[in-house]
């Protein structure tokens, strides 16, 4: 229904004949028509405004997954070659300090070797699971994690890193801390972001996580005595940017995959994560997870 055509008349008799009537329900008819097409524009115009926002969003979205595209090609072509040709020749450059009885340089190429295997796989595993995050096939099994236990798994791995630099790992949380998460995500999460301390850590520095439990939530904080970061570049943390990696305290070098990595990784496991830093004093990433029984 429309709308109602109401006439009058107490005045004449017999003033709606036939004839009249007829004419108003074809007058009747065509304002129903008039007023249809009317709501039909009306809905057209929303519908086509409605897609065209659509359309718009998915070219946005287009474009920066061909960014990115190009920034993990750019990754591939030449900070996943550089290590592999690194290790070209190891084999016969050993045999020949051990003949020579150089166990000095020996020991510094062994280290070399350790490092570059370790960050080569970071970057793989990095690489690996940031092209199943876009296809939305990365595994995810959330479950309850003792995550003491994962920290602990994670300093194993990043060890040497430290050692080599002489920065402190320290980890304060409580053995009994529970974490709702899936145990892959979970790991690469906290890898990531204490590789990336341990990188921008100076040498007699120190890293410290702890843990707080907070409306019912687990805030793990990571604290680093590094070099801090710009305020200008804070926004743009998380973002997979052409050149936005900078060199770490003994010229490592970064991909900025890490991070963008981490950032994903939180969101699937409904988490979510900040960071505060100040040049000169450090940085801590605050990485709240969900908390079950």
């Amino acid at each position: 229904l429309f709308g109602i055509l109401y006439l009058e008349n107490n005045k004449t008799g017999g003033a709606f004949t036939e004839d009249r009537v007829s004419l108003l329900r074809l007058l009747s008819s065509q304002m129903a028509i008039s007023i249809q097409n009317a709501k039909l524009y009306a809905n057209l115009e929303e519908k086509v405004k409605e897609r065209t926002t659509e359309l718009e969003a998915e070219k946005q979205k287009s474009d920066e997954l061909l960014h990115i595209k190009d920034r993990i090609f750019r990754i591939i072509g030449h900070d996943l070659r550089k290590p592999v040709i690194a290790f070209r020749g190891v084999a016969k450059k050993v045999n020949y300090l051990i003949q020579k009885q150089d166990y000095e340089t020996l020991e510094k190429v062994s280290q070399s070797i350790e490092r570059d295997t370790l960050g080569l796989n970071t970057l793989t595993d990095n690489l690996l699971n940031w092209a199943l995050s876009q296809d939305n096939a990365v595994p995810h099994h959330p479950s309850n994690q003792h995550l003491a236990e994962v920290v602990d798994e994670v300093f194993i791995t990043l060890s040497r890193l430290a050692e080599d630099k002489e920065v402190a790992l320290v980890s304060e949380i409580p053995a009994g801390t529970i974490v709702f998460a899936d145990l892959n995500s979970l790991q690469t999460i906290i890898r990531n972001i204490i590789d990336n301390s341990i990188k921008y850590t100076n040498s007699g520095g120190s890293i410290l996580l702890k843990t707080e439990e907070k409306e019912g939530k687990i805030n793990l904080y990571i604290k680093d005595t590094g070099v801090g970061i710009p305020k200008e570049k804070l926004s743009s943390l998380f973002k997979l940017d052409k050149d936005k990696s900078t060199k770490g305290t003994d010229g490592e070098k970064g991909t900025g995959l890490g991070l963008h990595l981490v950032h994903e990784l939180v969101k699937l496991n409904q988490g979510s994560i900040e960071v505060e830093s100040e040049v000169g004093k450090g940085t801590t990433f605050c990485i709240q997870f969900e908390k079950r029984k």
